[in-house]
């Protein structure tokens, strides 16, 4: 299990772990990246893992959350060679990767438009306490602009 990109896994990181086995149980990948990420958040101790297949101390299968769907790619099955050969014919291809040109360009823009929301929201105005007695907190960023356009004018 590593950061994509070698990273060191902030608040954004993509993980990339790899899992080659030759069967799956139901939703199996989607536990065992829960408990990875259970490890590395600290929820569970760093032998979770063992004490989870030691059936002497754990006789009966953990209850927990799996994770989301969502992000686990299934990137390759290696399936033996005279079994199953899929090669996709070049017009299947061409629209494959025209299909992923799309995808990839709305989620840059997606990403992009969320980075300058988030970038904004950052300095913009804060209330903390209840609605009658709010606080209104104004960034240092925010201030600056505020004292140029009152010289401005």
């Amino acid at each position: 299990l590593a950061a994509a990109g070698g990273g060191s896994g902030g608040r954004y990181a993509v993980f990339n772990f790899r899992i080659v086995a030759t069967a799956f149980l139901w939703h199996q990948v989607r536990a065992m990246a829960a408990i990875l990420f259970a490890i590395g958040r600290r929820d569970q101790p760093p032998d979770f893992i063992k004490f989870m297949l030691d059936v002497k101390r754990c006789p009966v299968k953990p209850v927990c959350q799996i994770a989301s769907e969502e992000p686990l790619i299934l990137v390759d099955c290696n399936f033996p060679k005279d079994l199953v050969r899929l090669v996709p014919t070049m017009p299947t291809n061409a629209r494959n990767q025209a299909v992923m040109d799309a995808l990839v360009s709305s989620l840059v823009a997606k990403a992009a438009l969320a980075g300058f929301m988030h970038a904004q929201l950052s300095s913009r105005l804060v209330r903390t306490g209840p609605c009658s007695e709010s606080t209104t907190m104004i960034s240092t960023a925010a201030k600056k602009r505020a004292k140029k356009a009152a010289g401005d004018a």
